[in-house]
């Protein structure tokens, strides 16, 4: 399952008021780490996927945004750094 399917599935999960109130902070926590891989542009990775596996971009992208020495590999950095800079003004902002 990718972290986009996953994050559908998420928000589409429906529970009990007991349940509920016994997730909900898991589920919280669950949904804003979806949400951060999905703005990275890492929506396609799948969840059983270990992190060694991750090409050097992925885990640039994964990572907290630490400034690596390489040039960028491909045209997607823009549109990753305008993602990366979004996530970093919603989460000051908040």
């Amino acid at each position: 399952m990718s972290a986009a399917q996953a994050a559908v599935f998420f928000d589409n999960l429906t529970l009990s008021a007991s349940q509920m109130g016994i997730a909900a902070r898991l589920l919280e926590e669950i949904r804003n780490r979806l949400k951060f891989l999905i703005d990275v542009g890492l929506q396609y990775l799948t969840l059983d996927r270990l992190a060694s596996t991750l090409s050097g971009g992925e885990a640039a992208n994964a990572s907290s945004w630490r400034p690596t020495s390489e040039p960028p590999s491909s045209g997607r950095f823009t549109s990753s750094m305008s993602r990366q800079s979004a996530c970093i003004l919603a989460i000051t902002s908040s």
